[in-house]
């Protein structure tokens, strides 16, 4: 299951957040060496992290957060047109209905790459599961040639907005994604997830999607 935290729950998980933030600076500063500005040492979060970010949380079967994904409104800003709006050849959507996604990880197991694909899987599923919940037609995203083949594949329809462009040693590419319903029957078939894997803690009833 993964765990859609919001501005309605954000009291319930304070401490999730505070660990998520926490592998983010783990990966994307110390690891992966991407420069970016620090709110605090040790803890990565930045302008895009606000009142109305959803983040999706992914645990292990200890109950150890293992994964997250990062889903940010577009109708006021967005990361990809302040800082990459030259991977754009097609016009950016962007709006009440358009949704960014960005800060996706997954904590590595040794040796085990199935798991790291199905948890992949279930974070992209749930990702489709909570844009239809917001109303959202759209979400965008930036991606590394290594992720691109899973996001290709993961069963939805998905547009190129540019061609890929280095990004130091590296070449990333912007893209869109149709929210649909059946869209997201088909990324629940393509990685054998039967229902709806979402929940939110401190609600007593779970959502249904669509």
């Amino acid at each position: 299951m993964i765990e859609i935290i919001s501005q309605e729950n954000f009291p319930y998980c304070i401490s999730t957040l505070e660990q998520m933030y926490a592998q983010r600076y783990e990966i994307f500063v110390k690891k992966m060496k991407w420069d970016l500005p620090l709110s605090q040492p040790g803890i990565e979060k930045d302008e895009y992290d606000t009142a109305e970010t959803i983040y999706l949380i992914s645990r292990d079967k200890k109950g150890h957060i293992n994964g997250s994904l990062r889903l940010s409104p577009t109708h006021s800003r967005s990361m990809i047109e302040d800082h990459f709006s030259h991977l754009c050849d097609l016009a950016l959507p962007k709006g009440t209905d358009v949704w960014e996604a960005s800060r996706c990880y997954i904590l590595p197991l040794r040796g085990r790459r199935s798991y790291t694909s199905q948890t992949m899987g279930e974070i992209l599923c749930a990702a489709m599961e909570t844009s239809l919940l917001g109303g959202v037609k759209q979400v965008n995203i930036i991606s590394n040639m290594i992720v691109l083949p899973a996001l290709l594949g993961a069963g939805w329809n998905i547009t190129p907005l540019g061609l890929p462009r280095k990004d130091g040693r590296k070449s990333i590419v912007a893209l869109t994604i149709d929210i649909t319903p059946s869209g997201l029957q088909a990324v629940r078939q393509k990685h054998n997830i039967s229902s709806q894997i979402t929940y939110k803690e401190g609600q007593n009833a779970r959502e249904n999607a669509a």
